[in-house]
């Protein structure tokens, strides 16, 4: 490939994160990189797939019959070589489709499972930040591609892992572990956020004890604080890809 990035999208990397997909998204954009459009299984590319991606041969096969099924890579019987789809044509067959994408910087496929983390993660905390700031029916795809096309500095948008978890299907755990994940690759940053109290011990001890969210109160000698949900900055690119959606 002539250019030094690929413009990804979000569709592929929701997909990806919900359906525990992001090893077989890996690797069709590791073969997109490497391939021009279509390859044969050759044992340099073998070789390849086992000193970049860190994987064996059969994991390698396994993720491969995974994309043939999904119809992301086709087979041609008589050529002996496999054509790799666009992200065009994956998007459409897909439902819910969204023009929106993330440019990624190929240089080092061993944190691409952290950055489809960090781009949910930034993409979900954006949107929250626009329906909290401009309300859910304002002008929404007006707005939407406003917020997206503005170049602005990268600012701090709060984002509980309950929310994440909620608009992915997943767990808070899975959603605390993305955030982690995204963070130690340092395609995010997270900022713990907490609030001083004015309020006595005991009534601190009564909110520990009783409240429904009791573990967000905190008590450092004798302040207490209430622990709000995390913020957090990303400098990821995203763009329109109008195609996505002709």
């Amino acid at each position: 490939m002539n250019q030094n990035f690929l413009i990804i999208p979000i569709t592929l990397c929701e997909y990806a994160v919900r359906e525990k997909r992001k090893n077989e998204l890996q690797l069709l954009c590791w073969l997109k990189v490497q391939c021009s459009g279509n390859f044969m299984l050759t044992n340099n590319l073998k070789n390849r797939v086992y000193n970049q991606l860190k994987i064996t041969l059969a994991t390698f096969k396994s993720r491969l019959a995974w994309l043939l099924e999904k119809s992301w890579v086709e087979y041609n019987e008589e050529t002996k070589r496999y054509w790799i789809c666009s992200f065009t044509i994956i998007t459409k067959m897909m439902d819910g489709y969204t023009s929106k994408a993330v440019i990624w910087d190929y240089n080092e496929f061993d944190t691409f499972k952290a950055f489809v983390d960090a781009t949910m993660i930034t993409f979900i905390a954006k949107r929250k930040y626009f329906y909290d700031k401009q309300g859910y029916r304002c002008n929404l795809e007006y707005n939407r591609y406003k917020l997206y096309r503005k170049r602005t500095k990268p600012q701090f948008y709060p984002l509980p892992v309950s929310y994440l978890s909620k608009a992915l299907g997943i767990s808070d755990s899975s959603a605390s572990n993305m955030k982690k994940n995204a963070s130690n690759a340092q395609f995010i940053i997270v900022k713990k956020n907490i609030k001083k109290l004015d309020i006595s011990v005991n009534e601190y001890k009564f909110l520990k004890d009783c409240h429904p969210e009791g573990k967000r109160y905190l008590k450092r000698g004798n302040v207490i604080y209430e622990q709000l949900p995390d913020s957090i900055q990303s400098y990821l690119v995203f763009k329109i890809k109008r195609n996505l959606v002709q």
